[in-house]
């Protein structure tokens, strides 16, 4: 019996003949969208372009995939962190006029407390990084940063939207290089270690798998197994959503010790993931992201399961946590 979660093969998407694909979705409403090699080299791209616009300084949150300090630094921006709310808004304070604001949209969702953030601080370019996010909803932020190889199995690739003409950046972009689409675990592994920050540009193979997924298709499996999920396992969610009106990247799970709960879980071949295991902000006071780190654990319900495979999971949580 195979495992579930974990390594995400392209070969276990469904062709597909979408009426919106992920690229045709993901791009909808844009001023500009580049394909680049990887969601990092999106975001550095991005940080770049603010900087030469005369930005000095990015707001990011404590809680956040160390690449996105990499992509700030690189990008010539100094770094100054932020605690998250309890929605997983940014708890950001005192926001100059030459700042950059990033926030997440954690496991799928956009935190309710970013749009309250739009609306407060109206002139302050917004990064939302969706490297979570299949299917949002309408975008808050100036630009969106997409990570596929995080949902689609394609190990590699990084999509950059601008949804204004105000900061009208245009990224000069290298030429690809030539890729071959993950369908091993050593594969995968291999293609990892090769993330770096670059200015290439997708390979057409990934963009051409990314123009074939059907996004509503994608998406409502992934929903269909968030309800199977939280009907049957017996968990504290960290928030109450179901998944309707977004791609659910996960159930996100508060348990007493994630280090050992995520241990318990492989044993019974469930690969739950912890966000992070490295958080970049060192030692600084953001109680709200060192208690995510310590206590939060995503369950897979992704599109290549079904109900059977949901209650796998449940059953096994339910053997860890009783």
């Amino acid at each position: 019996m195979s495992g579930i979660g974990g390594f995400f093969p392209a070969d276990s998407l469904p062709p597909g003949l979408p009426g919106a694909s992920v690229l045709d979705a993901w791009s909808q409403g844009a001023a500009r969208v580049d394909l680049v090699t990887n969601g990092r080299s999106a975001l550095y791209l991005a940080f770049r372009a603010l900087h030469e616009r005369g930005f000095h300084r990015a707001r990011l949150p404590a809680f956040v995939c160390p690449s996105v300090l990499r992509a700030a630094l690189k990008g010539g921006l100094e770094v100054r962190f932020h605690d998250v709310l309890p929605d997983l808004g940014p708890d950001v304070r005192d926001v100059g006029p030459r700042d950059v604001v990033l926030f997440v949209d954690y496991f799928g969702r956009i935190p309710p407390s970013a749009v309250a953030l739009r609306r407060r601080h109206d002139a302050v370019p917004l990064i939302e990084d969706r490297a979570q996010a299949l299917q949002a909803g309408d975008p808050v932020g100036d630009v969106l940063v997409y990570s596929p190889r995080k949902l689609t199995g394609t190990g590699e690739g990084g999509v950059l939207v601008q949804m204004t003409r105000a900061l009208s950046f245009e990224p000069a972009l290298g030429r690809p290089r030539a890729r071959e689409l993950p369908v091993t675990w050593s594969a995968f592994r291999a293609k990892e270690s090769l993330q770096r920050i670059s200015t290439r540009r997708m390979s057409p193979l990934v963009e051409r798998h990314l123009r074939r997924l059907d996004l509503d298709a994608l998406a409502r499996r992934r929903r269909d197994n968030h309800g199977v999920l939280s009907r049957h396992a017996p968990v504290t969610p960290l928030f109450r959503a179901r998944g309707e009106g977004f791609a659910p990247l996960g159930l996100p799970i508060v348990v007493p010790d994630a280090v050992e709960t995520q241990r318990a879980l492989a044993v019974r071949g469930v690969f739950a993931a912890r966000y992070w295991p490295h958080l970049p902000a060192g030692d600084g006071d953001f109680p709200v992201t060192r208690a995510m780190a310590a206590q939060v654990l995503l369950l897979p319900c992704d599109q290549r399961y079904g109900a059977e495979e949901m209650l796998r999971v449940a059953r096994a949580v339910a053997e860890v946590l009783s």
